[in-house]
């Protein structure tokens, strides 16, 4: 029995990618160098990955904390890359999960005003079976004000020990990560 036809994804030159799965085109557009500020076809190959979740629903947000240990990157979040086009800045974000304690490490670069990290610190927890919380409690001195806990409720869509995709919801905008150390 032959498996189904998945959709075509192709990357900014319309080269078709020789994967078959969205997790393989995931990983084939990463390989070629894709990214948050070079998205190709990363957003069909996500939205198709995310169809695939290997973690049951109602276990997402408990199998966050076994299978998120470690250090982790962004490469997919339209919202932070419009903003970032907007701004004139390029972001790299990287979270550090061990147990329950969480680290994040924004790195800004912009011509006029350097480069630097926003950083902070904090815990995550299990909200619903799908969601999980983010309260961080640490920060370095110029980011403390921009920290609204009403936004640090997560719903996760995708997990698997290489990769997680998470909903923003004040803009329903996705965030995947993949796993770095």
């Amino acid at each position: 029995m032959q498996a189904p036809a998945l959709r075509a994804v192709s990357n900014e030159s319309g080269k078709a990618l020789d994967a078959t799965t969205g997790k393989q085109k995931v990983m084939q557009l990463l390989s070629e160098g894709y990214g948050n500020y070079n998205q190709g076809g990363l957003g069909p190959a996500v939205d198709e990955m995310m169809e695939a979740c290997p973690v049951a629903k109602d276990e997402l947000a408990t199998k966050s904390f076994t299978l998120g240990q470690g250090t982790w990157e962004v490469f997919y979040a339209p919202h932070i890359a419009r903003m970032s086009s907007f701004m004139g800045t390029q972001f790299t974000i990287q979270y550090k999960l061990e147990g329950s304690k969480l680290w994040s490490y924004v790195k800004y670069s912009n011509p006029v005003l350097g480069s630097g990290w926003l950083n902070s610190a904090g815990s995550m927890s299990r909200k619903y079976d799908d969601t999980v919380e983010l309260k961080f409690d640490q920060f370095c001195k110029c980011w403390r004000g921009a920290f609204f806990p009403q936004f640090a409720v997560f719903p996760v869509l995708y997990l698997d020990e290489d990769i997680c995709v998470f909903n923003f919801p004040p803009l329903n905008s996705n965030i995947a990560v993949k796993r770095i150390a």
